[in-house]
This record gives structure tokens, sequence and C-alpha cells, in this order.
């Protein structure tokens, strides 16, 4: 019984060495399109000639056409990139495509995800900016205008109504960009408020010492003397 499990472990490791033996590596010549059918085939530095090489200078070019490569190189994962003349770095990744998390259809944009994200800190470079809010010759609108405007469509003017949000939903370039512009319109009624208070309360004070002068020549008048 001893001598049968022993014989049948050593043929059944055989048949596994063998197994792994039968993958065809090369060191020159076709790939796996090639007409040799091999599997892996190793090239000493240069871009891959064939889809799926192993390089001393590239690491793992895994399925990828000289078009189109796929590239894993330090750690670094690769997609589209064909120059091997730069420094990618250790760890990171890399595509010239689309790429889309829990979707395949990124709808167009570079990247989509399809669920939530979480992040320390998101940089959004707006073009342009909101400061001509501030050049003397933007005309800003009257608040009696947005009044009429808010009472008639019930949201700001430009920002996107609730149901526009929940159907397009929100670009936040825009939308900051706008929230910005709504900010600074807000800081000039802010100011011309603040300017219309000072002139009444210049207007109050001048009217309370021509008041109180005036009181001083009744009192004056009332003092003096009759005169026959």
């Amino acid at each position: 019984m001893k001598k049968t499990a022993l014989l049948f472990f050593v043929i059944l490791n055989g048949i596994l060495c063998r197994a792994k033996m039968n993958v065809p590596i090369q060191t020159s010549g076709s790939g796996p399109l090639g007409p040799t059918n091999s599997l892996i085939t190793f090239t000493s530095g240069g871009p891959p000639t064939y889809p799926t090489a192993i390089q001393e200078l590239w690491g793992l070019n895994i399925c990828g056409t000289n078009v189109q490569p796929v590239k894993i190189y330090n750690a670094s994962l690769l997609v589209g990139y064909q120059s091997n003349n730069q420094n990618y770095g250790t760890g990171n990744l890399f595509a010239t495509g689309f790429v889309g998390i829990g979707a395949t259809d990124t709808k167009g944009y570079k990247f989509a995800v399809n669920g939530s994200v979480i992040a320390n800190s998101v940089i959004v470079k707006l073009y342009p900016g909101a400061d001509y809010v501030f050049k003397n010759d933007y005309q800003l609108p009257s608040l009696s205008d947005v009044k009429t405007y808010i009472d008639q469509n019930h949201h700001l003017p430009e920002i996107p109504s609730e149901q526009e949000v929940a159907q397009n939903g929100l670009n936040l370039g825009e939308m900051n960009r706008l929230l910005l512009k709504k900010v600074k319109e807000l800081t000039l009624y802010l100011i011309e408020k603040d300017n219309k208070e000072k002139a009444l309360e210049a207007t109050g004070q001048k009217n309370s010492a021509e008041i109180a002068l005036l009181k001083t020549q009744l009192q004056e008048l009332a003092t003096r003397p009759e005169t026959k």
C-alpha cells in the first residue's frame, strides 16, 4: 500500500513538473502570435516587439501592442504609454484612456466612480475665476431684480435648480466659480449698503447738529431782553 501511494505521488509530481515545463519560453524570435507559438518572449532591453514580453528594461508587457501597450514597470502599471524613457515612479497607475470604478461606461469622462469617494484634499482648477465682479464696468444686478427672479424661478440667477442638479449632477468646478461669484456680489451689496448707512448716519449727524444749533438760537432769542 505504501509503495502504491509513493508510486502514485512520483507519477503525479512528474506530470505536474512536466505541465510546468510545457510553457514555451524563448529568448528571441516570435512571441505568442508568431510561428513558434511561444507563450512568453524574453528580449533584452528596448520596446517590446510582440504583445507579450518580459524585458529587462520594461518588466512585463501584458497582452498589449506596440500602439497601446499595457506595462508593469518598477511596480507601476501603465496603460497606453509607449515611451520607456520617462520615470513613472513606483507603485503608480497611469492610463491614456478612460478609468471606470464600478462602471463600464464613463459617459465620456476621463474618470468615473459608481459609488462614494473620500479624499483629504481635492484641487479643482477654475478657468476663468470671478474677479471680474470687482471691476468698475461690472453691472451688479439690483436686489429688486434678484428678488423678482427668485420669486419667479425659486432659485438664484445662474445657479442650477434642484431639478437640474438631480438630473445632470453637479459640476464642482463650475459650481465653485458661480458660488464665488455670488459671494463677491454679496460683498458688493454689503459694501453698497454700508456706504448708504454711513451716508444716512452722516446726514443724521448733520441734521442733529443743525437742530442743536437751532435750539441754541431759540434759547438765545428767548432769554434776550425785549427792546422797545
